[in-house]
Order: structure tokens, then C-alpha cells, then sequence
């Protein structure tokens, strides 16, 4: 069915289905604060402490995925995007037949999307670092983010996003005429791209995805010096109202009801004011 290439770029997703119940794993994550790039940020410790306070209840920590919790975030993936799956699903009503082909369908499915999560995070997995990809995703330039919580039974993976680069084109990630054309392109012209957005199901209503969703913000504003990011919403109406809420707008290019491409201009990119004084000054 192709789920792996299916979920990307759906921006997050706010649906739950019982016929999909593994619990999301434990995180063995790498810290977001001890990350490459990390001194770029323009006051991280308002940011950490944003991310630290945004739970009453829970203990946040913003992380980077390592090998550990590839199997964690595939099947955070599987539970928040399972929608994907639905046309090759067999009604509960078949009984034993339709359980065990259904089952055999996820459990193929998630194996492809960890073998992907694989080839997309080689970069960071061996050198933890928050700073712009020089490639493509497929090229293992891609960078995931995970909030983690401790609810007592061990580090649990709460949200989930990636940010890569992409043609700020309309183009998807599960375009293949696209990605095939981007092997020969070059990658200078691509802008930041954030895909697989997700919060698990049971830690949904807290406001924190926004949170994962303001610290995207600022590592590509602040640590890739991008003043302008890009996504495409799907169909679920809450992250579309997520998105609107938080700035972001549509481009016009390639929208329908299922995917809207959407993007953002980030303020207050570091230098963005030297920059533009400098050039001032010199035209005096």
C-alpha cells in the first residue's frame, strides 16, 4: 500500500482507530539541548523552558530520534496516521480473516516506514545536530523531533515532527516524478519542509503540538537562518485550524480538499537586520 510514502507531508494528524493498539514505545531519545547547533538559538532557555512548562502534569523534554527509537516513532506514526491504511482494511465484520490481514497489513506497513525513518535520519543519528540538511531527505538529510515525557513508566515519545527541505513548489513527498526530478536538481533551492507532524492520541488537547510546533519554528528561523517554512495540511480540520491559528497561510499552488500547501514567514531571522543596514549604508 505504500503507507510510508503515504503519511508524508499530512501535517498532523488528529485522528484514533481501535483496531490499531500497540502503545507507543519507550524513547531512548538524544537531547535537543545538547545537540550541534543548539548556539545558534536565539534564548534557549525561554524556548526550554516553554517546552518544560507546557504540561502541568507532564515533564517535557524536547529530543532528537537515535536507532533506539526508530521502532517507537513507526509505531506513533502507524496510530496517528492509521487513516492512511483504510481502503486496504477488511471490516471487523469478517471475523478472524479480516483480523488477521488487517494485522499483516500494519505490521508490513510499519516495518517500511521504520526502514524509511532509517534511510532519513542517518545524519543526525550518528551526529545529533539541529542545523540545516545539506541533501535531500532521501539522502539521509532529514531532521525528526520528538517531545518525551516520563509518566512513570519510562520515557515515553509524546509528539513527533520532521523537518527536511523540499522544492517550494506544491510538490509532496510521495510525488515520485517529483523526488526522481530532485536527484538531478539542486538542493540550494529547496526550503524548509515540515512532514509527519503528529501527537499521540492519548496526550492530544494539551496544546502540545503547538508547542513541538513553535521550537520547528524557531530552529529553522534561528539555526537554518530560513525566514519562511512550508507544509501541506491534509484533511483533518483541526490541524488545518492549527496551522491558520499559528500564521500559517495557503500559497495558492496545487490545493485541493484532501492536501492544502501552506506556508509561514518566520520574523526576526538573526543578521536578516545587519543585512538589510549594511545594504542601506552602502547606498547612501
Amino acid at each position: 500500500p505504500g503507507f510510508a510514502q503515504g503519511f508524508l507531508g499530512n501535517g498532523c494528524s488528529g485522528t484514533q482507530d481501535s483496531r490499531y493498539k500497540h502503545q507507543v514505545g519507550q524513547a531512548r531519545a538524544f537531547p535537543a539541548r545538547l545537540a550541534d547547533g543548539i548556539e545558534r538559538l536565539q534564548d534557549p532557555s525561554v524556548l526550554f523552558q516553554e517546552i518544560e512548562s507546557a504540561s502541568s502534569t507532564l515533564k517535557l523534554e524536547a529530543m532528537l530520534p537515535e536507532t533506539g527509537d526508530l521502532e517507537s516513532i513507526s509505531q506513533l506514526l502507524m496510530e496517528s496516521f492509521i487513516e492512511v491504511l483504510e481502503p486496504w482494511m477488511l471490516p471487523a465484520s469478517l471475523g478472524p480473516v479480516a483480523s488477521a490481514w488487517n494485522w499483516l497489513i500494519m505490521e508490513w506497513e510499519r516495518q517500511i516506514i521504520k526502514t524509511t525513518l532509517t534511510v532519513n535520519y542517518k545524519r543526525i543519528m550518528t551526529q545529533p545536530s539541529l542545523r540545516k540538511p545539506k541533501g535531500w531527505q532521501f539522502e539521509g538529510e532529514s531532521l525528526g523531533m520528538l517531545l518525551v515525557t516520563d509518566a512513570g513508566n519510562g520515557p515515553e515519545a509524546v509528539a513527533f515532527l520532521e523537518l527536511c527541505t523540499l522544492p517550494p513548489d506544491g510538490r509532496t513527498p510521495d510525488d515520485t516524478l517529483g523526488m526522481l526530478l530532485m536527484v538531478f536538481g539542486d538542493s540550494r533551492s529547496a526550503r524548509p519542509y515540515l512532514q509527519n507532524f503528529c501527537v499521540a492520541p492519548k496526550w492530544r488537547r494539551r496544546g502540545l503540538g503547538r508547542v513541538l510546533l513553535r521550537m520547528a519554528e524557531r530552529v529553522v528561523r534561528d539555526v537554518w537562518r530560513e525566514d519562511r517554512i512550508y507544509l501541506h495540511a491534509g484533511s483533518n480540520e483541526a490541524a488545518r485550524n492549527l496551522y491558520r491559528s499559528s500564521g500559517y497561510q495557503m500559497t495558492g499552488l496545487l490545493q485541493s480538499p484532501e492536501s492544502l500547501h501552506m506556508s509561514k514567514t518566520l520574523e526576526g531571522v538573526p543578521g536578516t537586520e545587519r543585512a538589510t543596514d549594511a545594504l542601506e549604508a552602502s547606498t547612501v
